[in-house]
């Protein structure tokens, strides 16, 4: 499975490489430069989509959209996300909002291994995790 690509397209990953290639100093295009421009390309594309859609993408293109991305702030976008989807939950559900929310530990595990990320234990420990009033 694939998108379509225009010929367009095509010559923007090449200047978004050659460009990437330059802020790194070097005189010759690598495979990371092209990685980081189709990411770059796909996160556009998948942000001017519908919320269905864009999540149906961001699972197929996941190798893309992560690349070179750190997993801290993947798991604390992940993080933020549950605690947003929970207090919008308990707002519909007619339950007022809990000064401490309660995410269940599994629903992230499971998140973060569609991430491609197993070992949650370094973002639990990170001043990212502590510093946004995580426990």
């Amino acid at each position: 499975g694939g998108m379509p690509v225009g010929v367009r397209h095509v010559e923007s990953i090449i200047r978004m490489s050659e460009a990437h290639a330059k802020m790194h100093l070097r005189d010759y295009v690598s495979d990371d430069d092209v990685n980081v421009a189709i990411r770059v390309m796909l996160n556009s594309f998948i942000g001017a989509q519908k919320m269905s859609i864009a999540r149906t993408m961001n699972k197929h293109f996941r190798q893309y959209v992560t690349y070179k991305k750190d997993s801290n702030e993947l798991l604390f976008f992940v993080l933020q996300t549950l605690v947003q989807e929970t207090t919008n939950f308990l707002t519909f559900a007619g339950r007022a909002a809990e000064n401490v929310i309660r995410i269940d530990a599994e629903e992230l595990i499971s998140r973060a291994q569609e991430l491609n990320i197993s070992d949650l234990q370094p973002f639990f420990r990170s001043d990212l995790f502590r510093n946004n009033g995580f426990v």
